[in-house]
């Protein structure tokens, strides 16, 4: 939407950067930024008379787990990987490395599938990037009480909501368990889920791998990254545990 495209237009770079070894050529397309996390658009190019199956992967990946495949045709994948950074450090280069392409073989005797290298080479790409300028966010301070159950201590845990940041990428959440001890007992590890004016909404999942929690300085954090850009205006509420915190 043309709100979607304003809150980001300035955290977009397009660097000029390839690199091809044995036939396969790497292309990075676009970076994008928000204060908590860097997202990287790439394409690979297989030789013309290759196909991409579901099975072909890179024996080494800088960011392996934190990619996801968002397209696969013919002799191209685009790939979207994604790495949190603190919003402070001045970040001048981003840096990924691919080495040897394999692909699972199943094997019928034993039922299994073997991994076997059918291109080595090693595709090294660094270029420049600008993480001072960064999305537009939205910050609310409700200070409300929360109460949910938290995954790492498999009980009910009651904390006050002290900010929540929201950018169209991300949401982090800061939070004080009452009476915790250590570290450990500050973690308020639980479900978020954001409801849109329309009606639709989605939740963040105690395991789900675009979040992530921590303690800094005594404050528990929560952070949850978009699988799509959001437009903030069109967020109504959060709820979180039985607290349901209006947007607007």
């Amino acid at each position: 939407t043309p709100t979607q495209q304003e809150g980001l237009k300035e955290a977009v770079n397009t660097p000029q950067c390839t690199a091809t070894s044995n036939g396969i050529t790497v292309n990075v397309l676009q970076t994008l930024s928000d204060t908590k996390n860097i997202y990287v658009l790439y394409e690979i190019l297989l030789p013309d008379n290759m196909t991409f199956t579901d099975s072909m992967h890179f024996e080494e990946d800088t960011y392996g787990i934190n990619s996801e495949v968002l397209e696969q045709e013919g002799n191209r994948r685009s790939v979207l990987l994604h790495f949190n950074w603190d919003g402070q450090t001045d970040m001048q280069m981003i840096h990924l490395n691919l080495k040897n392409l394999c692909e699972y073989i199943p094997d019928e005797k034993s039922g299994k599938s073997y991994e076997k290298c059918i291109i080595e080479g090693n595709w090294d790409l660094s270029w420049p990037f600008d993480a001072n300028t960064h999305t537009k966010i939205k910050t609310i301070t409700p200070y409300i009480e929360a109460t949910a159950f938290s995954r790492s201590k498999q009980q009910t845990q009651t904390a006050i909501i002290e900010k929540i940041v929201l950018s169209p990428l991300s949401i982090a959440i800061d939070c004080k368990v009452n009476n915790a001890k250590d570290n450990f007992d500050r973690i308020f590890d639980t479900w978020i889920t954001v409801q849109m004016k329309d009606g639709s909404s989605f939740t963040c999942g105690q395991n789900d791998i675009r979040k992530s929690y921590g303690v800094i300085d005594g404050v528990g954090k929560m952070y949850f990254y978009f699988n799509q850009i959001i437009d903030m205006e069109e967020i109504d509420k959060i709820i979180i545990g039985d607290a349901v915190i209006s947007v607007n």
